[in-house]
């Protein structure tokens, strides 16, 4: 079952407070046309409330960005933090609040760019200098280089969400936790 708006826009990660004199309804998942309940929904786009409940497993801080919910109502981007290797200060660990565009999630690979800390105190060889993206076009923000490989891997991946979505979440925090000092994206 799902908590829907009066636009039958799926609103179940909402805050409650965000939804005082809103219009809501509740009902089963629906079934896009053509499919069955059996092959699941993996054509669409963003991420699934179940997908976000899988990730939060791992990573309880995760977010979505109710600006940047998709036309199915899905979440497209979301924020949370993870730990990774910073040569800064002589720290071993650094916590790295991260973006991550699940816009074209699971036939693409999700993007993944660092939020803070800022540009100038990150000492990361997979992470490149700030600059402005779509995704936040009033910030500066990171993007993390996932590997040369990284594509190429993602598109093997057998066509499930929850498989895609927990592979690419273990790529990032390696990335995150093994500097690659052969990659050149922070030497630029």
């Amino acid at each position: 079952w799902q908590v829907f708006d009066d636009l039958g826009v799926v609103v179940d990660d909402i805050p409650a407070e965000d939804m005082i004199g809103a219009q809501l309804y509740v009902g089963p998942e629906a079934i896009e046309a053509g499919a069955s309940a059996a092959t699941g929904s993996w054509w669409k786009t963003g991420l699934e409330s179940r997908d976000l409940n899988m990730a939060k497993m791992q990573y309880p801080t995760i977010q979505s960005v109710r600006s940047h919910r998709l036309p199915n109502g899905n979440p497209g981007v979301v924020i949370l933090s993870m730990f990774g290797g910073n040569q800064r200060a002589g720290r071993s660990k650094e916590e790295y609040e991260m973006i991550i565009d699940f816009r074209n999630f699971p036939a693409e690979s999700p993007r993944a760019f660092v939020k803070t800390p800022k540009c100038s105190l990150i000492k990361h060889c997979n992470i490149y200098r700030a600059s402005r993206f779509s995704i936040a076009p009033s910030l500066e923000i990171c993007a993390v280089c996932l590997g040369a490989d990284w594509p190429d891997l993602y598109d093997s991946l057998p066509k499930k969400r929850e498989a895609r979505l927990g592979v690419f979440l273990n790529h990032l925090q390696y990335v995150l936790s093994n500097p690659n000092q052969n990659d050149r994206a922070r030497r630029n």
